[in-house]
């Protein structure tokens, strides 16, 4: 089972993997025999910077009360667990701490909107990217504060699946990485 379940979070099993997204329960890789020390310790920084950042999204919670500053929600998206014997980057984890510095900074600012982020992980290399965007899709409907979609990780054919649904919801997607030609035009 998938932690998070009853959160008020959609996070479900998909092919070994919890995919989804949250606000309170980080997507954690399980622990894979012969996995290397340098992505265990990869592993660790991922499920630490999504604990930052719900505990930043906490601070907004707290700080919201009664400041009559508004709140803006962002969704990041991306792969952000592996499957056995795959290793990945830490490209994730870097657009997380820079979304953590982001809620930092709009927290600290004396006005302005506050900033939370929602983590959606499309599971290894982003194959469950489509199944995931139908999960968002309701979210986005009852949450007006979304404003869109940051990250999606990878130019593959289930993150342009899932882009085109963003895009039929018109749900904004700002895909910083992808590199495809034609990736966000529906080709």
């Amino acid at each position: 089972p998938c932690p998070g379940a009853g959160t008020g979070d959609d996070i479900v099993p998909w092919e070994g993997e919890c995919v989804g997204y949250s606000t309170s329960v980080p997507f954690v890789n399980g622990q894979y025999p012969h996995e290397i020390q340098d992505q265990l310790v990869q592993d660790a920084r991922i499920k630490a910077d999504q604990q930052q950042i719900f505990q930043e999204d906490k601070g907004v919670d707290q700080a919201e009360n009664g400041s009559g500053r508004p709140v803006v929600e962002l969704v990041y998206f991306a792969g952000l667990t592996e499957g056995p014997a795959e290793d990945y980057d830490t490209a994730e984890a870097e657009e997380l701490e820079g979304l953590l510095a982001a809620q930092e900074l709009a927290l600290n600012a004396p006005q302005g909107p506050y900033l939370k982020i929602v983590v959606a992980n499309g599971g290894s290399k982003m194959k469950d990217a489509e199944a995931v965007a139908n999960m968002l899709i309701p979210l986005f409907k009852k949450q007006p504060r979304l404003l869109g979609v940051i990250g999606m990780d990878r130019s593959i054919t289930p993150v342009k699946d899932a882009i085109e649904l963003f895009t039929s919801a018109k749900i904004p997607v700002v895909a910083t990485t992808l590199s495809a030609d034609g990736i966000g035009g529906g080709n």
